[in-house]
């Protein structure tokens, strides 16, 4: 159901200064423009996808506002993520903050700040699971001086647990899972009466929710997969009720409306999906125990690259982060959901076994859409359009008699997977 994975990637740009002459605030980069890479296929489409809107100085004061004892931004760094953007802000006391804010395609992105903060003071105060301390955040970007949807937080300590795995003992693996572990079932034991997305209980509450207690309610999913956002570049009308009604039902009718014509009979999709939702019908009245079925509130993207350990003591979870799009959903939901280390390579199994799942993802996710690192783009481009003439040059020659080279080459044109010539 979450087909794209959330990660962020630091850019190589200069850090902000602070010059001597003046004291303003000059900066070195551009938070607006999407500046990781580049696309053979659609690349305008996605960069203009992740041109933001929004008063970067807006932002930075802030965060300086919000963090006790700093005065001024000394640094920052912006890091690209699939839906949202980051900047690691540090300050003159020494402090850092993360401030996130979304990307157009995203999903709904006033319910998914919303939501996110909610979930964040929620499971912050109901369980012992660590997650970043929310400082300041807005779901109004209309009244807003910053002029876009933003979560500022701490920024977590330690180090991503992808990046340490390799290092760590047997025993160490068994001991970081077994912590891990502690702290879902603490997320398991909580009790909710309907499914959806958490949100705070004021006034500023989206409409038909449910309350959990004072301070929380229940209200529409904010999953982007509800909504009619699809991939990383295109959105289509949302869907007014976010979740409501019979769960699993309501996911195959959006995916039936969803589903774009492919080269197949779309009549055979469509009579699949139709029995696929008789399906489900039959699984969800037959679900046993009682317990497939409860509501419950999980990580949506439980990775390793998402929990941040102890450098010195890895088997001790130091925060759990990106809780965007969070969920109250059937237990039975989560239930297929496998951890990094218990996957299938996505690629060619005689790939290096040293290589992690994240670059096994990420190259799966550059050969699907032809994303290209910024510092190789003129030389994947060169080779690119060498093995496109190649491939039109082989199609030519192998072409049907009674084709001509022309019908050839705008049949290799067709074929080709991407739009870059």
């Amino acid at each position: 159901m979450r087909p794209f994975s959330r990660r962020f990637t630091p850019c190589t740009f200069q850090d902000l200064h602070l010059p001597e002459d003046n004291g303003l605030l000059v900066i070195a980069f551009d938070p607006y423009t999407y500046s990781q890479g580049k696309w053979l296929h659609r690349n305008e489409e996605r960069q203009t996808a992740r041109k933001l809107h929004f008063n970067f100085e807006a932002l930075l004061e802030v965060a300086v506002k919000r963090s006790e004892g700093a005065r001024e931004v000394v640094s920052c760094e912006k890091r690209e993520g699939g839906f949202n953007r980051v900047f690691i802000i540090e300050f003159d006391n020494g402090v850092k903050v993360a401030a996130k804010v979304p990307m157009p395609y995203a999903g709904p992105t006033a319910l998914m700040t919303m939501s996110e903060v909610a979930t964040l003071k929620y499971v912050r105060h109901k369980t012992h699971v660590p997650v970043p301390q929310v400082l300041a955040w807005s779901s109004k970007p209309e009244s807003d001086s910053v002029g876009i949807e933003y979560i500022i937080m701490e920024h977590v300590s330690g180090v991503a647990l992808k990046d340490i795995w390799g290092q760590m003992t047997e025993l160490q693996h068994i001991l970081i899972i077994e912590s891990v572990g502690k702290l879902l079932k603490e997320l398991c034991a909580l009790d909710f009466g309907a499914l959806g997305s958490l949100y705070l209980n004021t006034a500023d509450k989206p409409s038909g929710t449910l309350p959990v207690d004072e301070e929380y309610c229940v209200g529409p999913h904010c999953g982007r997969h509800l909504w009619g956002y699809q991939d990383d570049h295109t959105t289509k009308a949302a869907v007014p009720t976010g979740l409501q009604g019979p769960y699993l039902t309501q996911i195959g009718e959006l995916t039936v409306a969803e589903r774009e014509p492919s080269q197949t009979l779309a009549e055979d999709h469509l009579r699949l999906l139709e029995t696929g939702l008789k399906t489900l019908e039959v699984v969800k009245n037959s679900m046993d125990p009682q317990d497939a079925r409860y509501p419950l509130l999980f990580h949506p993207d439980l990775h390793a690259r998402n929990i941040f350990v102890d450098s010195n003591d890895p088997t001790q979870v130091l925060s759990v982060i990106d809780w965007q799009s969070t969920g109250i959903e059937p237990a039975v939901i989560h239930a297929v959901e496998q951890p990094d280390f218990a996957e299938e390579p996505l690629l060619d199994k005689t790939l290096d076994a040293e290589v992690t799942h994240d670059s096994h993802e990420l190259q799966a996710h550059a050969q699907r859409y032809g994303w290209v690192e910024e510092g190789r783009w003129d030389d994947v481009v060169h080779m690119y359009r060498e093995e496109y003439a190649g491939f039109v040059k082989a199609c030519v020659a192998s072409r049907e008699e009674c084709e001509t080279e022309e019908d050839a080459e705008r049949k290799a044109d067709k074929l080709w997977p991407f739009d870059l010539r």
